[in-house]
């Protein structure tokens, strides 16, 4: 089977919401964050890009804990769409606690919160390995909202 981009997809958008002043001196990026999930969702086949009616936004924020190095955190991130009416739903969310001493400890919460979204955005479109629909299979709305590779066949 072929499979190639469709280009009929308006793909998803990544928002990272602004960091606190805490979560920034602790190190954590929102240029960071951005750029490790846009890889991510691009390596699973996931269309990005800065123009679209669904939204993939994270929000991490932090503070330093006692007199040492140690930092409280928590990250959520959401899956949201614009309806016709311009209102946004929030159709998938998660959201962690976690304390940490290194920015790479956040980092890594954030790829398993987007790993979760993706392998439950892969069960509601089941074409996890291939991305491929079977032949004679109508192409579903998820295809064409998230811009994920179809079959040629």
């Amino acid at each position: 089977m072929k499979t190639t981009t469709s280009t009929h997809g308006s793909g998803l958008q990544i928002g990272v919401k602004p960091l606190d002043t805490k979560s920034v001196d602790s190190g954590v990026s929102e240029e960071t964050i951005r750029t490790k999930v846009e890889l991510l969702l691009r390596s699973h086949g996931v269309l990005v890009t800065d123009n679209s009616n669904t939204q993939f936004e994270i929000t991490a924020n932090s503070v330093k804990v006692g007199g040492g190095e140690d930092y409280a955190g928590y990250i959520r991130a959401e899956y949201k769409e614009k309806t016709a009416n311009k209102y946004t739903i929030t159709l998938w969310f998660k959201a962690i606690l976690l304390a940490y001493k290194t920015t790479d400890e956040v980092y890594k919460s954030m790829a398993e919160i987007t790993e979760t979204f993706l392998n439950r955005l892969m069960h509601v479109t089941p074409v996890r390995t291939t991305y491929a629909r079977p032949r004679g299979v109508a192409r579903s709305r998820s295809y064409h909202r998230l811009g994920l590779p179809e079959s040629d066949a």
